[in-house]
């Protein structure tokens, strides 16, 4: 894999409790990051040679830079006092365990793919501040973050998602590992935007809709051509009219329509 692009890193407090993240958001934009996981190893020798080798995983040394660090992250990052803008660093200050996740671009013969990372249990430490005095050429100092990654109680300390088509697509599996519910988009749609049937007779229609549990309104726009009742259109005399099937949410209407033709016997 070609990876060649780093994006939208996320930051959510962690409750080492429970397992759960709160205050979940994206900490500024990324510029770079990097994870080395770390292992304690141990051999056995016998008869002159090595025959076998452990390595247990220890933790993951973890690099974040990004364009800034917005003191609303100053507290949960790195343990600072924030009161009214003032940022107060104290010798005794430890930032809060938080997840950590990130997006990077992948460039592969089929085209460009987006895949995420999470890393379950992270502590961050204050990297160094830097300011240079403008010159004939600008520098732009950006702060390079330092964290220690750390596996949870059953082991596990990252997780990498599946290849996305979309950065949004990445965007969102980030935020479902921090169990963040996506917002849902309320709709209704027909199985059939056409139906035919006779006068006395009857065709039914069904609809999906988001949230499953909506209340469907039937209404036919025409009832002396075609009655309807919970999806069962009856024709009642030749002609084309227009049945409509109707969910409300949060006081938002959305409608589907069916076009219905009679004919006569």
């Amino acid at each position: 894999m070609a990876f060649y692009g780093f994006s939208r890193p996320w930051i959510g407090t962690l409750d080492i409790t429970t397992g759960t993240y709160s205050n979940v958001a994206r900490c500024s934009s990324g510029m770079s990051t990097s994870i080395t996981p770390n292992f304690s190893s141990a051999s056995l020798y016998a008869d002159d040679r090595q025959k076998i080798k452990v390595d247990e995983f220890l933790n993951a040394t973890v690099e974040l830079g990004v364009d800034e660090v917005p003191i609303s992250f100053a507290n949960v990052l790195f343990g600072h006092t924030v009161t009214g803008g003032t940022e107060v660093s104290n010798a005794d200050d430890r930032g809060s365990f938080v997840g950590y996740g990130f997006i990077a671009a992948n460039m592969k013969e089929t085209g460009k793919t987006y895949r995420a990372c999470f890393l379950h249990k992270v502590q961050f430490n204050e990297g160094a501040d830097n300011y240079t005095t403008k010159g004939e050429t600008l520098t732009f100092n950006t702060p390079v973050l330092n964290a220690t990654a750390f596996a949870l109680e059953n082991g596990v300390w990252r997780t990498k998602s599946p290849e996305f088509s979309t950065k949004a697509d990445a965007d969102a599996w980030i935020q479902e590992m921090f169990g963040v519910v996506q917002p849902v988009t309320p709709s209704i749609e027909l199985d059939n935007d056409t139906a035919s049937v006779n006068v006395g007779d009857t065709v039914t229609i069904a609809a999906t809709t988001v949230p499953e549990d909506a209340t469907v309104t039937w209404v036919s726009a025409d009832t002396t051509i075609a009655t309807v009742n919970d999806g069962v259109i009856t024709g009642v005399a030749a002609g084309t009219t227009t049945i409509t099937a109707s969910i409300e949410v949060g006081e938002q209407v959305y409608n589907a329509t069916c076009t219905v033709t009679v004919a006569g016997v």
